[in-house]
């Protein structure tokens, strides 16, 4: 092979892996679903996580999506949704674990976070503060708490930021927010196809190489 056809063979490999860069799907399938651990840390009473339809929350009228919930997500666009209502018995705190999955249909990932609830009947007040750990002493929050936002890898390399929020109010409307943050590599499909018309290319011109040093071999032992 001269100097010549091997720049070309190299530079035909170097453009099929530099276009061959990873590159990202525009939406994704996402299904959600939690569930209710046993509290702790409980005094008197324990509100109801409902996923029934009511009037009565501090966000009005709602209605909790189903368990498990799926929707498409845009990258990097936020989708927010209510995941139950917290509808208080009377007065009571309690740390209650809520484990959930994430799931694309490939990959997946479970995890607990920890809501510290409150509630006092004679004033009409509840309030809810997650974290990613156990509260040692749950109770009213004071001042106001923070949201716990996340950050969660599934297993086959989906990044997802998820977002839960400080809650008061009677009968809190708990709610959840999803962004769609990153996606694992997957080269285009055009992409393969060009490296492997590169290869296919450089196994020939290494032939054509060998045959002509063959034929050279040959007259110069005539």
């Amino acid at each position: 092979m001269n100097t010549k056809s091997l720049v070309i063979v190299v530079t035909f490999l170097a453009t099929a892996l530099a276009v061959g860069r990873p590159s990202f799907a525009g939406t994704i399938s996402i299904s959600d679903s939690w569930s209710e651990g046993t509290p702790t840390h409980i005094s008197n009473h324990l509100p109801t996580l409902t996923t029934a339809t009511t009037s009565t929350s501090n966000l009005g009228l709602v209605s909790p999506k189903s368990d498990p919930y799926t929707q498409t997500l845009n990258l990097n666009q936020a989708v927010t949704f209510i995941l139950f209502v917290a509808d208080p018995n009377g007065s009571g705190a309690a740390d209650i674990p809520i484990t959930f999955t994430l799931s694309d249909g490939t990959g997946s990932v479970t995890f607990t976070d920890w809501m510290n609830y409150y509630a006092n009947a004679g004033t009409d007040f509840d309030d809810m503060v997650w974290s990613s750990s156990p509260a040692s002493s749950p109770g009213k929050v004071n001042p106001p708490g923070t949201s716990l936002t996340q950050t969660v890898t599934l297993s086959d390399g989906e990044v997802f930021q998820l977002t839960l929020p400080y809650e008061t109010d009677w009968n809190m409307a708990q709610q959840i927010t999803l962004v769609w943050r990153d996606a694992p590599s997957v080269p285009e499909p055009a992409s393969l196809a060009l490296l492997s018309t590169a290869l296919v290319g450089f196994g020939a011109a290494i032939r054509r190489r060998r045959s002509q040093e063959r034929i050279r071999n040959i007259l110069g032992r005539l």
